[in-house]
This record gives structure tokens, sequence and C-alpha cells, in this order.
């Protein structure tokens, strides 16, 4: 696709595939393009968007919000998207990332959280049971462990694992000095 001048290019999906680049955006002096990619399939052997513009003229910026590339569209993405790495090398532009919670050898379900790309959110309370003996301990996100609260901001889709430590057990003892009696109370 190559647009010149000034007007408004849209794309919502469909395949793209060329040689060179998939979008030329050519601008000149006093031009204006506005710009909305928010799907499909882009596959070129070149970067995907070229775009070139005379000193006054006004280009797009952060006009991917969607679709999939073979070559990486940081550049051109909005600051609510963020960009994941597929499978097979492709680039998938997101607008949310998926926070799933694993027991990590307790019990229950708790459902997984969708946080907006560049958004921060708190980590939330343990919906699991810890395992037999154990009592929650915190989240574990990769090498880091959090605690329920503290704040988070994915860069991507996360697991999100349980982490639990040896639960505690008090024993209590209640002397009665004048007496000579005491009381042994299990926590």
């Amino acid at each position: 696709i190559y647009m010149s001048g000034s007007g408004k290019l849209t794309i919502t999906g469909g395949t793209f595939q060329a040689k060179e680049h998939a979008i030329v955006l050519d601008i000149p002096e006093d031009g204006k393009i506005e710009a909305s990619v928010t799907g499909g399939t882009f596959t070129t052997e070149k970067e995907t968007f070229i775009i070139t513009k005379a000193e006054d003229a006004t280009a797009p910026e952060g006009f991917v919000t969607g679709g999939t590339f073979n070559q990486n569209p940081s550049a051109y993405i909005s600051d609510s998207c963020g960009v994941i790495t597929n499978n097979d090398g492709s680039y998938t532009v997101v607008t949310t990332y998926t926070l799933t919670f694993q027991a990590n050898g307790g019990s229950g379900t708790m459902k997984p959280v969708t946080v907006a790309c560049g958004k921060s959110m708190k980590l939330p309370k343990c919906g699991f049971t810890a395992p037999k003996g154990k009592d929650f301990a915190g989240w574990k996100i990769g090498k880091k462990t959090y605690t329920a609260g503290d704040s988070y901001k994915p860069a991507g889709n996360v697991t999100v694992t349980l982490t639990s430590a040896k639960a505690f057990s008090y024993l209590y003892l209640l002397f009665d000095l004048e007496y000579g009696k005491y009381t042994v109370t299990d926590n």
C-alpha cells in the first residue's frame, strides 16, 4: 500500500504480503496522513512500514493497535498496546495481557485476570488452599516473589504461581506462679 499527500488510511484486517514494505506513507510539506491499523497479517521482506515526511508534514504516531507482523512493529504501536513474540517468530500487537494463576501443589481455582497493556495492577489475595501443612507465602512471577496487594505491571501474558512456606504452629504456656500450675495450649 502506497499513500502520498494527505488523507486517511484504515486497515481492519486482511493478509498483506510484499517483497519490500507493506505500507509506505510519503508525506509532502504541509501534508498530513492519518493512519489506523487495527488488524491484519503483514508479511514483508523488509520493514513493514516506511514513513517519509517533509519537515512540516504530520506523520501518524502510535497508529497500530492490532495485527500480526513478521517484522517487529513496536515503533508504530499505541502506548496502550504491547507486542508479544509468537512461537513462529512473528509478532502480535495486543491491547491486554492475561495473568493465569497456578496452585503449585495447592487446591482450588482462580480465574485469570486481564490487564490493559502499559497498566499496573494489584496482585490479588490468594484464592487457593495452600498444600497441607503450609501457608500462602506469596506469588512467584518469573524469578521474583510478590505478596498479595503488590503492584505489578505485566509485559506479556504471565503465569502467576502460588508460593508456600511451612505453616507455623504456636505453643502457649501459661504459668500460675502462686499455685505452681501451668496450662499448655496449642494453636
